[in-house]
């Protein structure tokens, strides 16, 4: 067994993507079981054929990349894997709804929906009460910051070819969403 511990943390980016598929196929060639530590969740998802998530010395998750990004048993393991945004639920019948009027709507009980950067499309709508605070552009995607009606943020992650600016007031439409605890 081999631990590396952040051995990618102070390379540029170049060198750390090529290193990272290195590494990968080098233990995978050896047949070698590794223990990898990083703080580059994206680091940890391309690697690892299993991730393990600890919040303050307590493992609170372990299972394949694909689980932890798509099923997250915790509003912690969903911000810190996948940078969602997680929006408070409260129960009305037998259904779980978001408390900021977003729409969602989950048939399980659960604490919050947690609602991926991507999985979120802006339609400008000038009747909207939600604004375009920010906008950063990533190359292939822009990041927006948007203020909800209700003051809260919430984070978008959406092609360059659906470019909007600081100010544009839209409307919210999440495509996907999960519960977690």
């Amino acid at each position: 067994m081999i631990l590396l511990d952040e051995p990618l943390s102070n390379l540029d980016i170049q060198v750390r993507l090529h290193l990272r598929q290195e590494i990968r196929s080098i233990l995978k060639q050896a047949g070698t079981a590794a223990i990898f530590v990083t703080h580059d969740q994206e680091e940890a998802l391309c690697i690892c054929d299993r991730v393990g998530v600890m919040n303050q010395g307590d493992l609170v998750q372990i299972g394949p990349p694909e689980e932890l990004y798509r099923q997250p048993r915790s509003r912690f393991v969903a911000e810190f894997i996948t940078q969602a945004n997680c929006l408070p639920l409260t129960q009305m019948g037998e259904q779980w709804v978001d408390t900021l009027g977003l729409g969602v709507v989950l048939p399980e009980v659960a604490a919050w929906a947690m609602v991926r950067q991507e999985a979120i499309v802006l339609i400008p709508d000038a009747n909207s009460g939600h604004v375009v605070c920010d906008r950063q552009f990533l190359g292939r995607e822009y990041r927006y910051r948007v203020r909800l009606g209700s003051g809260e943020m919430l984070y978008v992650i959406a092609p360059v070819d659906r470019a909007l600016t600081e100010g544009t007031q839209v409307q919210i439409k999440i495509l996907e969403s999960c519960g977690v605890d």
